[in-house]
């Protein structure tokens, strides 16, 4: 069952200033979360009513400036 949608990207890093790329490789080993529950954005279309139903329900893991990567437990309530 999917839980998770990847936002693979570029951050600047609050430790050295530096832009960084975080893959969605990367984005999943950080969030400590299981490939099987992740899409990448770049796989779904968001022009069908079904795909839009979807990425409503998917919690966004995103390159984090903070390097907090921790998934408040509350993130839909």
């Amino acid at each position: 069952m999917l839980k998770y949608i990847l936002y693979p990207g570029e951050v600047v890093s609050m430790n050295d200033g530096d832009t960084h790329y975080v893959s969605s490789k990367n984005l999943i080993w950080l969030y400590d979360v299981d490939p099987t529950e992740c899409v990448e954005m770049s796989k779904l279309s968001r022009d069908t009513p079904r795909n839009r139903e979807l990425l409503s329900t998917l919690t966004p893991l995103v390159p984090k400036f903070d390097g907090n990567y921790k998934i408040p437990e509350d993130y839909w309530l």
